[in-house]
């Protein structure tokens, strides 16, 4: 693979259309080249409704479940594809959700541009994927350079410039661009429970995660008597949607039975499950910001933060029992729904949130506007 990408960038840098070929216009925009229901495609909606002017352009394949959606909101492109790559090279942004999400391989280009290998024109700017709330090393100013880098809490921000070594310059206080959707809520018809990914598992066969501890114990909360009759009682259902990571195991599930139902990704729009859920229940996802700028209760089943910590991240940066309980247990959990159904409204922490209106895209717009224009003056300097 690595050997394919590399030959591949050699062909269309070499390519005689290529040299000297002034730097294009074009926004090129992605998440990770084979979704679109984030931060990413809710600014290429923004951009091509309010600036297509720009040439916004989106990265999705043409397998991804999402590509009719992307497709029908405007211009896309194939990852990978020749055209993806001269754009990759001539664009005047480059925009994603993940670090170098725009590129055809986010892993092979991290580890090009660490060694000096990659280099594009464009003004890169990290979206985010969600509220940065652990300490992530990989984000760190030594490891990742984006021009901007965005975020949308006050928490989030002091520690990515603190403690990540981002330059103020680059780390914005912007919002999230898929935040502008959020605060026209819907009535909550069921709760919706989202297990994040474990990284003991990404390579697991069906077999061992079928004797995981992660599949064991949400199997426990999913065949609770005691939540099936809460939400029979509440005439309710549950939601069970998996992270993208762990889609492969949705098959483990399928016998759920009302009131529960697994999420076909293929067939929902996360955004819209979130809009119409009455309680979130997770146990490390930042998903529970969304819902929590959305003043919907959150409820966190956290069996095994110590293991999850030392295979994902090296410490947090936001508690969440600011926005909801944390449970270690069956019973603990079930009685924290029900008390979180009773509540059906929970205000976020005081002075957490930069904004909560619907200008994020538009803040996302000006601060991309500045950087190009700063970039290019620093070029014309050098």
């Amino acid at each position: 693979m690595f050997q394919k990408e590399l030959n591949a960038v050699r062909a269309v840098l070499l390519d005689t259309k290529m040299k000297g070929a002034a730097q294009a216009k074009t926004w090129l925009i992605s998440e990770r080249g084979n979704d679109a229901r984030d931060n990413g495609f809710a600014f290429f909606r923004f951009m091509m409704r309010r600036h297509p002017e720009k040439d916004p352009v989106y990265i999705i394949s043409r397998k991804s479940p999402d590509f009719e959606r992307a497709s029908a909101s405007g211009p896309v492109i194939e990852p990978g594809s020749k055209r993806h790559l001269e754009l990759l090279y001539q664009s005047e942004a480059l925009i994603s959700t993940h670090p170098f999400g725009y590129t055809p391989d986010m892993v092979l280009y991290d580890h090009l541009a660490r060694h000096g290998l990659f280099h594009a024109k464009g003004f890169s700017v990290f979206l985010q994927h969600g509220i940065t709330d652990k300490d992530i090393p990989w984000l760190y100013r030594e490891n990742y350079k984006p021009d901007m880098f965005c975020t949308a809490a006050y928490p989030e921000y002091d520690i990515i410039t603190e403690k990540y070594g981002q330059p103020a310059n680059v780390v914005k206080k912007t919002g999230f661009a898929r935040y502008d959707d959020l605060l026209s809520t819907k009535p909550g018809r069921y709760i919706l429970i989202m297990p994040t990914w474990r990284d003991s598992l990404q390579k697991a066969d069906k077999e061992t995660f079928l004797r995981s501890e992660f599949y064991t114990k949400w199997k426990q909360i999913f065949r609770s008597k005691e939540l099936i009759d809460v939400l029979k009682e509440e005439a309710l259902e549950a939601v069970v949607y998996l992270h993208p990571e762990m889609q492969k195991f949705r098959s483990c599930f399928e016998w759920l039975k009302p009131p529960f139902q697994s999420a076909d990704p293929a067939k929902v729009f996360l955004p819209d499950l979130i809009h119409g859920c009455r309680v979130l229940v997770t146990d490390y996802s930042s998903v529970y910001f969304d819902a929590a700028y959305m003043e919907k209760p959150v409820v966190f089943y956290q069996f095994d933060q110590d293991r999850y910590d030392s295979g994902h991240y090296k410490g947090r940066i936001v508690r969440p029992s600011m926005f909801g309980p944390v449970c270690e247990k069956e019973k603990e959990t079930v009685d924290a729904v029900f008390c979180a159904l009773e509540e059906k409204r929970r205000i976020p922490p005081d002075g957490f949130y930069f904004y909560h209106d619907t200008n994020n895209c538009e803040r996302i717009f000006e601060e991309i506007e500045k950087g190009i224009r700063q970039k290019k003056k620093t070029i014309r300097r050098g």
